[in-house]
């Protein structure tokens, strides 16, 4: 939207518009919607393209709210307790994302490897979490006791839910009916094999053993529903987790959130804003923003740009600060430098705004 020319405000505007349904606390949608929520504007419009996923985001959506309804305090306790695992799982996430290929061009075994790997990734590391705070808000809901033993097994754990949810798909998805701990099965005890270009996987304990097979197309077909089940659930979530923010702050431990992780929101904020994040470097004591101008540079556009050393402080926490600036043609570029003191002092409130700014050094430099 930024490169097509929208205006920073109406970017705003429009996540706030296409939110303010799924919330019920406006005024949060309003502050967070570009910093915080504008992912998940993304995020809302791929679940809207899958009516299976669609229908799994609002039940678990519902789910959440009829949980807080039955009985807020063990509802929002129970998010905040799930909050470091989910944050963890969520760290495996970007690793998938950064190691993930191009899969067209491998050879068939090469294809179910990875194919397997990467769903028994996302069901183990990433969808677990959510599922076992999925379970403590059906038991509220129930009136039953949400404490959930530590060393609870996935399949255990995937067994009460889909017993207890009445949303199946949410838990085996369709057309196969497997659910996600046998698929989590085949993934990491590797028993598949490959029969006349069909995949075939085995779970279940002998004498019960079944088989699935699959085409490549549905192979891949599975992992992208397991993919889906999981942005569905993280969906939901993220809106009851917003939603009831303030609520949620004084019962939330430390997490340790992957910094790349952070700076993912820092990027889309500053996109929402007319610019392009070119790059971002980063060192024990440095963070270094590189910025391209995507409107029609002036005065006002680089005092702009110079800004976002305070929110490029605030998500690295490095000593020596800097935003590089250039238009698009590339005939401007200038330098905007600070120190981590300079913007913690501010941020504290221990220094005026006019003497922080004394504190930012400006230079253009040369093309």
């Amino acid at each position: 939207m930024a490169e097509a020319g929208v205006k920073p405000e109406e970017i705003k505007q429009f996540v706030i518009d296409t939110l303010l349904p799924y919330f019920e606390n406006h005024d949060v949608v309003k502050e967070l919607a570009i910093d915080v929520l504008a992912p998940e504007v993304v995020n809302l419009y791929k679940t809207k393209l899958n009516p299976s996923a669609e229908a799994a985001f609002r039940f678990v959506l519902q789910l959440y709210r009829r949980a807080k309804h039955s009985n807020e305090n063990a509802s929002l306790t129970a998010c905040a307790d799930a909050e470091g695992d989910i944050t963890a799982g969520l760290a495996h996430y970007w690793s998938c994302m950064y190691l993930e290929q191009e899969k067209a061009d491998l050879e068939i075994h090469e294809f179910a490897f990875e194919c397997f790997r990467l769903m028994g990734t996302l069901i183990e590391a990433c969808i677990q979490p959510f599922l076992r705070d999925l379970l403590r808000q059906t038991r509220i809901t129930r009136g039953k006791s949400p404490t959930l033993p530590t060393n609870m097994s996935l399949g255990n754990l995937v067994g009460e839910l889909f017993d207890t949810l009445d949303f199946p798909e949410l838990i085996a998805p369709s057309p196969w009916g497997i659910r996600l701990n046998q698929w989590r099965n085949i993934a990491q005890h590797h028993r598949t094999r490959v029969e006349a270009e069909r995949i075939v996987g085995t779970y279940g304990e002998h004498p019960n053993e079944q088989e699935v097979s699959l085409s490549r197309s549905e192979l891949m077909g599975a992992l992208r529903a397991i993919s889906a089940i999981l942005n569905s659930i993280k969906l939901a979530r993220t809106i009851y987790f917003i939603d009831n923010l303030q609520q949620l702050k004084p019962l939330l431990r430390e997490i340790n959130v992957r910094e790349d992780a952070r700076l993912f929101s820092l990027v889309t904020a500053i996109s929402s804003q007319g610019f392009r994040v070119s790059n971002i470097h980063l060192s024990e004591s440095e963070a270094t923003l590189e910025l391209i101008d995507l409107q029609t540079p002036s005065e006002q556009r680089v005092i702009h740009a110079s800004q976002f050393l305070l929110p490029l402080w605030a998500e690295t926490e490095r000593a020596s600060l800097k935003v590089v600036y250039g238009n698009q043609t590339g005939d401007y570029v200038a330098e905007f430098e600070t120190t981590g003191e300079a913007c913690s002092s501010l941020d504290r409130k221990e220094t005026t705004i006019e003497h922080y700014l004394q504190q930012v050094s400006f230079k253009r430099r040369p093309t």
